[in-house]
């Protein structure tokens, strides 16, 4: 097996993928180059050579930075939730939340970023954090942001800090047998593929 070079391990774990693991026994396994670039390019990108990891990366850095607002926040109650905005470099950012009941939640914390603006084809972004209030509601809510004459908006979750174990079990370990299930043809009638 051919370890990676820093190259496509920065690549992986760029796009979520594991360089790394720990087997059944608690043995420390590196993950090789070749299964690498095969995930990679099962997620449609080319890491089979430095010239597309390089292109790889710079898409990548490229479609964060033109983001105002990441895809989805997720966040728990009764935890502050911290997240990023891009806007033109030295404009100001103004970010409200609209909780699903139709509420309007203003005065959004903001937390230090020293993250330095990037150079976007000529348009200088910069990057700020603003951290949500631990008692925002369970639900889907939506986080507003405006700056330069530009309003956007994405989707908010938040979920409970712990859902609990069913009182049966009360306070004693347990464990469970994965159900067994059969994958059948999609093509025959009547059945569903899972």
């Amino acid at each position: 097996m051919t370890l990676p070079d820093p190259s496509l391990s920065d690549l992986a774990r760029r796009f979520g993928v594991a360089t790394e693991y720990h087997d059944w026994t608690g043995r420390h396994v590196a993950v090789g180059s070749a299964t690498l670039v095969a995930v990679l390019a099962g997620l449609g990108v080319d890491a089979s050579c430095e010239d597309g990891r390089a292109a790889a990366l710079t898409d990548l850095d490229r479609r964060y930075w033109s983001r105002s607002l990441p895809p989805t926040i997720v966040g728990r109650t009764d935890q502050e939730t911290p997240f990023w905005v891009h806007v033109n470099h030295g404009d100001p950012a103004h970010v409200w939340v609209q909780l699903e009941d139709g509420t309007v939640r203003t005065g959004m914390r903001q937390a230090d970023n020293f993250t330095a603006p990037f150079d976007l084809g000529g348009r200088l972004v910069g990057e700020a954090t603003f951290v949500l209030p631990a008692d925002l509601p369970l639900g889907y809510h939506r986080v507003h942001l405006s700056s330069g004459g530009q309003d956007t908006s994405t989707p908010l979750i938040i979920t409970p800090g712990w859902l609990g174990l069913p009182e049966r079990l009360g306070a004693r370990r347990t464990w469970a047998w994965p159900p067994s299930f059969t994958v059948c043809d999609p093509g025959t009638p009547g059945v569903s593929a899972i």
